[in-house]
Formats: C-alpha cells, sequence, structure tokens
C-alpha cells in the first residue's frame, strides 16, 4: 500500500500528539510532558507556522511525522540550513526501510534543495543515532 505524504491539519493534531509521546518515550526524554502539552505545543507549531509539519499516512492510518523548519546558518552566515527536529516512525513500521524511504521523498518533496540539514537526536535515543 503507497504511503501519502501531505502537510498536517489542525485535525491530525491528536495523533500527532500522541506520536509525539510516543517519539519522547524512545528518546528517553528527561524532561516529561502530559497529552494536553503535546497537543497545544503541535497545535502551535502548525497555527503560528513555528515548523513545518508532514506527516506520513498508509490507507487511514497515520504511521508517522517529520518536523522542520528553514533558518539561518551559524556557521555560513548567508546561508540558511534546515533543521529537522522530529522525525518519527510508529514502532510497527521499523526495521523495514520505511523511515529511509520516508525521509528521501520528504527530502525530495519538501525541503528547499541544496540547504545543509541539522538533525536534532537524544543521546538516549540509540536507535536515532543509528
Amino acid at each position: 500500500m503507497e504511503i501519502i505524504l501531505r502537510h498536517a491539519t489542525l485535525g491530525d493534531v491528536p495523533a500527532l500528539a500522541e506520536m509525539n509521546r510516543m517519539l519522547r518515550q524512545d528518546e528517553l526524554s528527561p524532561r516529561t510532558k502530559d497529552l494536553v502539552w503535546l497537543t497545544e505545543r503541535m497545535q502551535d507549531w502548525i497555527t503560528k507556522q513555528v515548523y513545518t509539519v508532514v506527516v506520513m499516512e498508509r490507507g487511514e492510518e497515520m504511521i508517522g511525522y517529520v518536523t522542520f523548519r528553514t533558518e539561518p546558518d551559524l556557521v555560513h552566515p548567508n546561508e540558511q540550513h534546515l533543521f529537522l527536529r522530529k522525525f518519527f516512525i510508529k514502532p510497527v513500521y521499523r526495521r523495514r526501510g520505511i523511515g529511509q524511504a520516508m525521509f528521501n521523498r520528504v527530502e525530495k518533496e519538501f525541503f528547499p534543495q541544496g540547504v545543509n540539514i541539522t538533525l536534532e537526536v537524544l543521546n538516549g535515543n540509540i536507535q536515532g543515532v543509528s
């Protein structure tokens, strides 16, 4: 079944917040946040365009998401870089090449061409680092 990529809407916020909770568990994040806080933050990111949020769907199921934004490059002041804040694939879809395929598609379909990418991964997220 084909995986669809699309910009997130406010209707996606509850599912995105739940996946963000799962991601924080994966990362062994030292700061615990409840689902209400995660929901409000995701809603702000979408409505205020703090980050671009792209969802990945397989049929009727949302299987992952990515959040990113373009910002000034601190090393090269005249250039921009892409800050990849969150990249999440539900556990049942991991280790099958889906994450790599989705990253490649997101990069091709949504990222500006030619920008350097900075990825945030917490030290405790061993699988995310690999």
